[in-house]
């Protein structure tokens, strides 16, 4: 995936192939490793990859203190700061 300028996701490729299988399971075993206690099942992760890569419900927003990309619902306000620097900050 890559993000275009205006913060929408876009495939890298035209169709989902095994390359692109073996990314995501790669990118799931990564996450597995990192948390000890994964909230994130394999099936949630490929539900919110295909809703972020449509970019209608849900997308990738750019914060605006830190830089990172964070998910963002589309229908919610959205003060522009992801949820690490709200909470840091004190503004939740």
């Amino acid at each position: 995936m890559r993000s275009d300028p205006q913060d929408g996701v876009r495939p890298r490729w035209p169709r989902p192939d095994v390359e692109f299988g073996h990314r995501l399971c790669r990118a799931y075993e990564t996450y597995l490793m990192l948390h000890r206690n994964p909230q994130l099942s394999f099936e949630w992760a490929w539900n919110l990859l295909q809703c972020i890569s449509y970019n209608d419900e849900l997308y990738l927003a750019h914060c605006s203190h830190c830089t990172a990309f964070y998910v963002q619902d589309a229908y919610a306000l959205d003060k522009g700061i992801c949820p690490v620097c709200e909470i840091a900050s004190g503004l939740h």
